[in-house]
C-alpha cells in the first residue's frame, strides 16, 4: 500500500477516534440534542418536539402512556406554548418523572410547574412515604426551551439544566434525607395538569424524554 495511502487511513482512524473521545464525554442531555438533531424520527416535519395537548376539563393528554422502567435517571427536553399560562396558580402540575413502585403518590420524583404572572416556574416535584415536597429550579418564558437532566440517588438528585441559550447549571434535591428505601423500579409519569384542578382551556406541552438504563 503506498505511504499515500496508509496517510489517509490513518487520518481517517484518528478523525473517528476523536470523535468518538468527543461523543463519551458527552452529559446525556448533550447526547439526546446530538442525536435528536440527526433522528428525523424523533421530531415532526417542521422540526419541533412532540406535542402533548391537554383539553379543558381534563388533566391528561389524549396519547397516555404505559411504561414501565428500572431506572434512576432521565433527560428531557421541554418547551412550553403560550397556552400554559393560566390564572390559578397554587397547584404544582406535572412535566415527566418516575414512580418508585406502583403508586407515584407514594414514592415518585418529577419534575413539576405552575404559573407565576407570565412566566412559568419549574420545579422538582416529588413524593416519599405519601407526602409531597417540590424545590424550585427556574423560571422560564412560554415558547423557550430547556433541557434537563436528572440523576436520582438515594439521597440527593442530581440536576443539571440549561434554559434556552444559556449555560448549563447544576443543582442538588435533597429529597430523602433519611435515605429511606425505595423500590428499583416503577412507571414513568408523562404531562399531567393538577392536582385535583383541571385545564381551564386546551394546554400544549412539547417533549421529549430520554429514560436511563
Amino acid at each position: 500500500m503506498k505511504r499515500t495511502t496508509w496517510s489517509k487511513l490513518f487520518a481517517v482512524l484518528a478523525l473517528l477516534g476523536s470523535t468518538a473521545a468527543l461523543h463519551a464525554q458527552e452529559s446525556p442531555v448533550e447526547r439526546v440534542d446530538r442525536i435528536e438533531l440527526q433522528n428525523l424520527e424523533v421530531f415532526d416535519s417542521s422540526g419541533r418536539l412532540p406535542a402533548y395537548r391537554i383539553d379543558r376539563g381534563r388533566h391528561s393528554p389524549h396519547q397516555r402512556r404505559i411504561r414501565l422502567h428500572r431506572s434512576r435517571e432521565f433527560a428531557i427536553r421541554c418547551r412550553f406554548d403560550t397556552s400554559c399560562l393560566y390564572l390559578a396558580a397554587d397547584h404544582i402540575n406535572k412535566i415527566f418523572g418516575y414512580s418508585f413502585g406502583w403508586n407515584h403518590h407514594r414514592n415518585s420524583f418529577r419534575i413539576g410547574w405552575r404559573c407565576s404572572g407570565d412566566r412559568i416556574e419549574v420545579v422538582a416535584y416529588w413524593y416519599l412515604r405519601g407526602s409531597s415536597s417540590y424545590e424550585h429550579l427556574f423560571y422560564i418564558e412560554p415558547e423557550e426551551a430547556f433541557s434537563l437532566h436528572a440523576v436520582i440517588g438515594q439521597e440527593v438528585a442530581q440536576l443539571s439544566y440549561r434554559v434556552g441559550q444559556d449555560s448549563w447549571q447544576g443543582q442538588q434535591v435533597l429529597y430523602n434525607p433519611e435515605k429511606k428505601a425505595l423500590r428499583n423500579w416503577g412507571y414513568v409519569n408523562y404531562p399531567y395538569f393538577g392536582g385535583r384542578e383541571k385545564a381551564p382551556h386546551p394546554m400544549v406541552v412539547y417533549l421529549k424524554a430520554w429514560i436511563g438504563p
